[in-house]
């Protein structure tokens, strides 16, 4: 909730507009400006940790917190093997996000016009 969701709620919004699901096994966090660009949050060990605990499979995060990301798996060993991606932008979180076999959002919205 919070800021910090803004590419997750874009995801969702761009999902249900497309009809394409979402997969189930992603977590993302990143604030988004209007250009969609993703932009640093607070707190992402505690988000890490909540990936963790729910088993997901992809953690997308913000390139603008790889410094904290570094000193966090620095600290903390146990998060080591999650798969984190950092993002830079929606475009990026898209091709991470959709269940479809095409994710290339720019086939999507070619497809969908």
């Amino acid at each position: 909730d919070g800021p910090s969701a803004g590419l997750a709620i874009t995801t969702a919004i761009v999902s249900l507009l497309l009809d394409i699901p979402i997969k189930n096994t992603i977590a993302m966090t990143g604030e988004i400006d209007l250009n969609g660009n993703a932009l640093m949050i607070g707190g992402l060990e505690d988000k890490l940790y909540g990936a963790k605990q729910a088993n997901v499979e992809k953690v997308l995060c913000p390139c603008a917190n790889k410094k904290d990301l570094d000193l966090i798996m620095k600290k903390n060993p146990e998060l080591k093997k999650m798969n984190v991606v950092m993002v830079n932008n929606i475009t990026e979180v898209i091709e991470h996000s959709f269940c479809e076999k095409e994710k290339s959002i720019k086939a999507i919205m070619k497809n969908n016009n």
